[in-house]
């Protein structure tokens, strides 16, 4: 018993001292951790060097997959990992200017850098991001600003998402709102010493979507999201790139009366009325607009599901165009709806009224856009073409009436103010007789001064068109006595032509109509 107690007790001394002599050469690795350079400035990349004889090894594999990377990550954007040579090269974009000091954990298998970096400010460019609201909702579209001061013209600045390093989801499953082209991405051409702005933002996706229905109702879940990049090729060719530092935002869940499904934004609905009058059984196209704000375009409401339930309305299969546009404002999409459709019956038919719901983000309540109904007139074929052909005629007659009423109105201007004029003439009587044949020319029709009619004459045809005017026969008698006038009561009659006459300029008809 004794021997075998020494025995035991000497085989766990050797084991705990074997343990205690190896230990340390599996947890040290022979990595050395440094930067690539000392000083950089905003815009410019730099790089994590982990080299030395163990990084190519299964135990450091092991210990980077368990490498905590969150006080890299409240420094830097990871943009990209890439082997080089023996060891491992990582690119890192800094978030601020100014010094950055990585911490030293005693325990981590794999050092960070011992020298601080020194992020300097760009002089040629200086970028200020505004990041998104700390609450917002399930399903809200979220957006991120980023305001440029160039020191030159010419340069292009374009906004785009993180390239997720770490991260195996591509940026339209992480549920950022992007066009469908790339080359489509909000970005601008610089100008010197002046402000631009951008915009780019994603959407919160609601837990049913990313198959968690077990936090569909939950409120107050904090996520932290990193920002876009902001890309700008200068005039060397490089790019700058600048990260927007990730944000901690409060997700907050629907009220519990409105489904997951429901729009988060503002819409705005529209839509062009059909004629008043319709044809039985012709076809007409029904076009309706819903525009949204701040809200993806594949969270707009369709439009076509409210097309039903009508007797006397067939409905046909309908057609819809989504866009939307980052603009300095936020998101606009747009849904551009045409509805054929056929209406059959005699009589009123009242279109069917088109409602669409959406949280308002901004005050946190329902809102609700409803189309009016428009009512129309369902006639037979032949007798809407009635209709419309005794609409043209008295379309046309009074586009006649007004034309006519218009030269009498300026006809009249002109006489009144010759008349005028003729008070002032040296010969009243001819001035007289030229301003009311001027008249006469574009009043009555058929009249020719070329034939040297008389007043007598004149006063015959004005009121065979126009009916007996006792205004025009007094100034055709003054116009004789001022004609025939002695020299010396001449004046005393002209006078007394000029205010007959301007009398019957008062109460000329102003349309050449007959009696």
């Amino acid at each position: 018993m004794v021997k075998a107690f020494w025995r035991d007790g000497w085989l766990g001394l050797s084991l705990g001292v074997m343990l205690s002599l190896f230990a340390p050469m599996a947890s040290a690795l022979l990595v050395q951790s440094e930067f690539s350079q000392r000083e950089i400035q905003m815009g410019e990349g730099v790089n994590w060097v982990l080299s030395g004889p163990d990084v190519q090894t299964e135990a450091f594999n092991q210990a980077w997959s368990k490498m905590d990377w969150a006080p890299i990550q409240a420094h830097f954007y990871i943009e990209g990992i890439r082997q080089r040579g023996t060891g491992l090269s990582v690119r890192l974009i800094p978030y601020r200017s100014g010094e950055i000091q990585l911490p030293q954990a005693k325990d981590a298998t794999i050092p960070m850098p011992e020298q601080p970096l020194w992020v300097a400010e760009n002089p040629a460019i200086g970028v200020d991001w505004t990041p998104p609201e700390e609450t917002v909702y399930a399903g809200q579209v979220i957006s991120w600003q980023v305001e440029m001061d160039a020191a030159d013209d010419g340069w292009t600045a374009q906004l785009r998402p993180p390239e997720a390093a770490l991260s195996s989801q591509t940026p339209r499953e992480k549920g950022w709102v992007l066009p469908q082209d790339a080359a489509d991405l909000p970005s601008v051409v610089t100008q010197a010493n002046s402000l631009t702005r951008l915009r780019l933002g994603r959407e919160m996706r609601s837990p049913l979507e990313t198959k968690q229905p077990d936090q569909a109702n939950q409120s107050g879940e904090r996520a932290v999201l990193a920002g876009p990049l902001l890309v700008v090729r200068n005039e060397s060719a490089r790019n700058w790139v600048f990260a927007a530092p990730p944000v901690a935002l409060n997700i907050q869940a629907l009220p519990g009366f409105l489904p997951w499904q429901m729009p988060v934004g503002r819409l705005q609905l529209q839509a062009e009325s059909l004629p008043w009058l319709v044809t039985d059984g012709a076809l007409y196209h029904w076009t309706l607009r819903l525009t949204g704000r701040d809200l993806a375009q594949n969270r707009l409401p369709d439009l076509s599901r409210q097309m039903q339930g009508h007797s006397a309305i067939e409905w046909l299969s309908a057609k819809t165009r989504v866009s939307q546009t980052w603009t300095q404002k936020g998101l606009i999409s747009e849904a551009e709806m045409t509805q054929p459709l056929r209406i059959k019956g005699f009589g009123p038919v009242r279109l069917p009224e088109v409602t669409v719901n959406a949280l308002n983000p901004q005050t946190g309540k329902l809102q609700t856009s409803v189309l009016s109904p428009q009512t129309v007139w369902v006639l037979p074929g032949w007798l809407v073409w009635t209709l419309y052909a005794v609409s043209l005629l008295l379309a046309l007659w009074a586009l006649g009436w007004l034309w006519q009423a218009l030269n009498g109105i300026w006809a009249r201007a002109q006489l009144r103010w010759r008349l005028r004029r003729a008070g002032q003439a040296l010969h009243p009587q001819v001035a007289v007789w030229q301003a009311v044949q001027a008249w006469s020319k574009s009043q009555l029709p058929g009249w020719d001064e070329r034939e040297a009619p008389s007043p007598k004459q004149w006063l015959q045809a004005f009121e065979a068109r126009f009916g007996a005017s006792p205004e025009a026969r007094a100034w055709v008698s003054c116009f004789n006595q001022c004609r025939y006038a002695h020299p010396e009561d001449a004046p005393v009659a002209c006078d007394a032509l000029i205010k007959t006459c301007q009398a019957w300029s008062k109460r000329v008809p102003l349309r050449r109509t007959r009696r």
